[in-house]
């Protein structure tokens, strides 16, 4: 298990360069039931089913959303979080989502291949997952109405979604809203790296986002040029904010789901601020509803982050 964990230490950004991972093997950790379920384009979603858990029929879901920048979506990223919780009686849950396609596009790319989808097809993707997962929840023995997102980078942005706006599946029955949300790294405001990269480009201002990957990952999603920023002619402005987990705070925080917030002080790709800002803006509305906490680490996942998740998740089962 150490072995297992030591894996949680890894730069989340970096694991874009590693490519896809291996499939995953249909057996696990002693205990837990591994059954992986392909259920739309590119979207696979691998249930690690505890066979004894303290909750029964009734088990709580930690879905375990991996990291990329949006442009790499591996579950096996995010494969130690849940062979370690499902120990503990957890259903965890990783999934892939369809990432954003390359640019410039590379010679032969098909703008037709089902792995690729521009925002907001990885926002679908993860909502689909929870909207699955509540359909078959007496099948699987889930508790339908405990459903954690746990995401790491472009991960934690998605699982902020899922804590904040209910979106309800095509048949009206299913919800997307999750219970809890913890983001680790994750970004909060993509025009706010738009609009901070204009003003160093125009009037030599400091960038407070010295890793220029941060602007290079939300042209990918969004569109634009260093020099329509320059121009302020960009017209993926509005687009960048709405989707945006900070534009849903005002209108959402009342009603979302208790967040933590794990991030880093050195992160240069997604400075802490994000998570600061954003944590102040949840908890002006409604005291309480979010904690973060900062490490002085970059742009990765430590094993320091369990200790954090494990009481807050102690916390929440607490809860009738």
């Amino acid at each position: 298990m150490k072995r297992r964990l030591a894996r949680l230490a890894i730069t989340v950004f970096g694991t874009m360069a590693m490519g896809s991972g291996p499939a995953l093997a249909q057996t696990t950790v002693p205990g837990v039931n591994l059954t992986t379920y392909d259920i739309g384009p590119n979207l696979r979603v691998n249930v690690f089913n505890p066979v004894n858990s303290p909750w029964g029929t009734q088990k709580p879901v930690l879905l375990f959303i991996p990291g990329g920048g949006n442009l790499v979506a591996d579950p096996e990223q995010v494969r130690p979080f849940c062979e370690y919780y499902a120990q503990f009686g957890f259903i965890t849950v990783s999934t892939s989502y369809r990432v954003v396609p390359p640019y410039p596009r590379p010679a032969g790319f098909d703008p037709n291949d089902p792995q690729f989808g521009v925002w907001p097809a990885q926002l679908e993707d993860v909502r689909k997952v929870v909207w699955t997962l509540r359909q078959f929840a007496p099948q699987i023995q889930a508790n339908a109405n405990r459903i954690a997102a746990i995401g790491a980078s472009a991960g934690g942005t998605l699982a902020a979604h899922l804590g904040l706006v209910d979106v309800k599946d095509p048949t009206g029955v299913y919800s997307s809203k999750v219970q809890r949300v913890v983001s680790m790294s994750g970004p909060w405001d993509f025009k706010d790296v738009l609009e901070k990269f204009r003003l160093s480009l125009m009037f030599g201002l400091p960038n407070p986002y010295p890793d220029t990957n941060s602007l290079g990952i939300v042209m990918m999603m969004f569109g634009g040029t260093p020099e329509t920023l320059a121009a302020n002619t960009n017209p993926s402005l509005d687009q960048a904010w709405a989707a945006s987990p900070q534009s849903l705070i005002a209108s959402n925080a009342g009603s979302m789901a208790k967040t933590l917030l794990l991030h880093g002080t050195q992160d240069t790709l997604v400075p802490s601020f994000q998570a600061t800002k954003a944590c102040q803006a949840i908890n002006n509305v409604s005291a309480g509803k979010c904690t973060v906490l900062l490490y002085n680490i970059g742009h990765t996942v430590t094993l320091d982050y369990l200790n954090p998740l494990n009481q807050f998740l102690a916390q929440w089962m607490a809860e009738p």
